[in-house]
C-alpha cells in the first residue's frame, strides 16, 4: 500500500513546514485502516472486497478508481481500463465507521498470465487543518492482481550489477523474468559495495528496477546481496560486469 499526501503551504519556514507535514501525515495514516492491503482475483473468484475504516473523529469522503498498472523505464504507468471495476465509486465514511468497496473483475487474465491493477482511494475534502494554514488531503493506493488459472507461481528474481563510466558507481538491476509480480521490501549489499535500501519495490513481470550504487576502489568485483522478498530472507553472490564486457557485447 502506498500513500500520497497533498500539501498547501502558506508562509512558514521550510523546516517547520516539513515537521508539521510529517506529524499531520502520521496522524492521517493512523486514522485510516485498510483490509486487505493486497487483493488477488482469478477466473473462479471474480469478486473481492476492500474495507476502508475511518478511525478518526470526523467523516471522510473518498472517491475510488482502478487503473491498469504497467512498468517501463524504471517507472510505474497507470492507464484507464474497463477490465475491472470498483463499487461504490465514492463513499462518505462517518467517524469510527467502515465502508466496503467491491472489486469486480470483468476480464480475467489469460491462463498463464497475470494482469496488474492499482486501486486508488482519493480523499476529496480536507480532513485536517492547523493554525499555520497547512491543509492535507490523503491518497491511498494498493495493488490488485488478476491471476490466470495456470499461472506459474515461481518467482523470476534476477539481480545484476554493471560497471559504469564512473568507476565509483555501479548500476544495480533487479529484474522479473517470471510470470508473477514480486515485491522486495529491503536489501543490503556487501563486498565491493556497501549499500542498503529499505524501500518497498514491486517488480511486474518483464520489468526491471535500476539503481545507481556506490563502488569501493578495491580489486575484488564480488558483491553479496541479502534481500527480503515476500517476507522471506534470500541472498545471492554476484560479480560486477566490467565496462569492457559491455562494450564488446555491443
Amino acid at each position: 500500500m502506498k500513500c500520497v499526501k497533498f500539501l498547501i503551504m502558506k508562509g512558514k519556514k521550510n523546516i517547520i513546514i516539513q515537521i508539521l507535514f510529517v506529524l499531520a501525515s502520521c496522524e492521517a495514516l493512523a486514522n485510516i485502516a485498510i483490509s486487505p492491503t493486497l487483493l488477488e482475483l482469478r477466473e473462479d473468484s471474480l469478486i473481492g472486497e476492500i474495507v476502508l475504516e475511518n478511525q478518526g473523529p470526523e467523516a471522510k469522503l473518498f472517491e475510488a478508481s482502478l487503473k491498469k498498472w504497467t512498468q517501463k523505464d524504471n517507472a510505474d504507468i497507470f492507464e484507464a481500463t474497463t477490465d475491472i471495476i470498483v463499487l461504490p465509486l465514492s463513499a462518505n465514511i462517518l467517524a469510527n465507521k467502515k465502508q466496503k468497496f467491491r472489486i469486480i473483475l470483468r476480464k480475467p487474465a489469460l491462463p498463464e498470465a497475470q494482469d496488474n491493477y492499482r486501486l486508488f482511494f482519493s480523499e476529496t475534502r480536507k480532513f485536517i487543518s492547523v493554525k499555520n494554514g497547512l491543509s492535507f488531503l490523503l491518497n491511498i493506493n494498493l495493488p490488485v492482481f488478476s491471476n490466470g488459472k495456470n499461472l506459474n507461481n515461481t518467482l523470476g528474481v534476477n539481480w545484476s550489477v554493471k560497471q559504469t563510466q564512473n568507476k565509483s558507481v555501479g548500476e544495480l538491476m533487479l529484474s522479473n523474468n517470471g510470470s508473477k509480480t514480486f515485491v522486495v521490501t529491503s536489501f543490503k549489499l556487501s563486498g565491493r559495495s556497501e549499500y542498503s535500501d529499505n524501500n518497498m519495490r514491486y517488480v511486474l513481470p518483464g520489468a526491471s528496477v535500476v539503481l545507481n550504487i556506490p563502488l569501493k576502489e578495491v580489486k575484488s568485483d564480488a558483491i553479496h546481496i541479502k534481500y527480503v522478498i515476500s517476507g522471506k530472507s534470500e541472498s545471492v553472490d554476484l560479480k560486477i560486469i566490467p565496462l569492457k564486457s559491455l562494450k564488446n557485447a555491443k
